[in-house]
């Protein structure tokens, strides 16, 4: 999932889910999406057992992942 900025030689990563950009180079080495909290991989992999459910999995895992990021939002920080 490595990519160039459009704007600069800067690399960057964009999430395959969320569409996130991040230019962080341990995010990058370890394909990591820190909106997300998860490994590329990992979301690939949810997305193609959705996939092959039909689109009412493919609604329901997003509604679980944009509740999940609603609770990780909230969590107090230390």
């Amino acid at each position: 999932m490595e990519s160039k900025n459009n704007n600069s030689d800067i690399p960057s990563a964009t999430c395959p889910f969320c569409s996130k950009i991040t230019y962080n180079p341990n995010d990058i080495a370890n394909q990591y999406c820190a909106n997300c909290k998860c490994f590329y991989g990992d979301i690939i992999a949810h997305a193609n057992i959705a996939k092959n459910a039909g689109p009412e999995a493919i609604s329901a895992l997003r509604k679980i992942v944009e509740a999940a990021h609603e609770h990780l939002k909230n969590l107090p920080t230390n």
